[in-house]
């Protein structure tokens, strides 16, 4: 009997909150199609989860050389994910430098295709985009430098499907999940201080959220077109993942708070906008004030104020049309795989 085709899948950021689902998504889904995945993580802490781990930092070119060798496909996750709290040296040697490391490694050892992991950040001003969809143009002023190193690196990703280089980007939106160390853990985590005591904006604005399961599943469907298919149809284009409408994201996150047994704020107990933003920017400065003695993290800043402010909802239809991406994980049963996982750490 023959062996099953592997497929060999070089995954930065394999050890983060997306790059271990995409790990768990590529091997479920190698065993429904009976072939093989070999899954190399490259991140800045060991993965344990993949098949073999290489701890480095993708700004380093002579490593992420080193990691493309005897790859098929490269999946870029790893990101310097940041609204306004590190230097924009930092974020753009990471996030577009980095993406240039990978592109030219992956070019250098002929991987047939690169599975980008985007951001809806990348086409955000700081102003309202309701029912958007991929033909939504980038800023003529981007929200911050996270947004605009991303759509740099997107275009670099774009630019380089040519050549016998395959390569798509895949926009995640607001990501939630178990063990998530953006939205979830950063609410939740208030909450169970007792300092979620206010809401942002109108509850008439929207957010889109999307599970990080389905984020995953999306690479996974991309990951085996890219390098099955002789003519994939999402080769040099870009796609955003969703799951579900968008919501007001207090109201989304109201749920999870109360069902672990924590006070929410009610919808009256509301700061406006233009006051939010007014604290953003003052947190921001005197972070900045601070910073050569004291490295302060701000959670309020102009760019969170910015996006809990103003409605951004998004069809993503275009991945359904190309790469038959339907959601793997519903709703409910996202909800309910989060709670499990947060009511052992944090219920009172």
């Amino acid at each position: 009997m023959n062996e099953p085709r592997r497929i060999r899948v070089l995954l930065t950021g394999g050890a983060g909150f997306l790059g271990q689902r995409v790990t768990a998504e590529l091997r479920d889904m190698a065993r429904g199609r009976g072939t093989a995945v070999h899954v190399r993580s490259l991140d800045l802490e060991p993965c344990s989860v993949a098949d073999e781990s290489i701890v480095g930092d993708i700004t380093d070119a002579r490593i992420v050389d080193r990691a493309a060798r005897d790859t098929d496909v490269i999946v870029h996750a790893a990101a310097m994910i940041d609204w306004g709290n590190t230097p924009r040296s930092r974020v753009f040697d990471v996030n577009v430098g980095g993406t240039r490391h990978i592109i030219g490694a992956g070019r250098r050892h002929g991987v047939k295709a690169v599975v980008y992991t985007g951001t809806m950040d990348a086409v955000m001003d700081g102003g309202p985009l309701p029912d958007i969809d991929e033909s939504q143009p980038y800023p003529a002023r981007f929200l911050d430098a996270y947004s605009e190193s991303k759509a740099t690196a997107e275009q670099v990703v774009l630019d380089a499907n040519a050549n016998g280089l395959r390569t798509t980007v895949l926009r995640a939106c607001g990501m939630y999940g178990e063990a998530d160390p953006y939205h979830m853990e950063n609410v939740l985590g208030q909450a169970k201080a007792g300092k979620l005591t206010f809401r942002l904006g109108s509850p008439d604005t929207l957010f889109e959220h999307v599970y990080v399961g389905n984020v995953a599943y999306a690479h996974a469907l991309a990951t085996f077109a890219m390098v099955e298919r002789d003519a994939p149809p999402i080769a040099g284009r870009k796609y955003f993942v969703t799951d579900q409408p968008a919501h007001n994201f207090f109201e989304f996150m109201r749920p999870f708070v109360e069902q672990l047994g924590y006070d929410f704020p009610p919808a009256s107990r509301t700061i406006p906008a233009p006051v939010a933003m007014w604290a953003g920017r003052t947190t921001e400065r005197f972070a900045r004030w601070v910073r050569p003695v004291w490295n302060v993290r701000p959670v309020l800043t102009r760019s969170s104020v910015s996006v809990l402010t103003n409605t951004i909802s998004i069809n993503s239809s275009r991945l359904a049309d190309d790469l038959g991406y339907t959601p793997r994980y519903s709703p409910e049963e996202a909800f309910a795989r989060v709670l499990t996982h947060y009511r052992d750490r944090l219920a009172p």
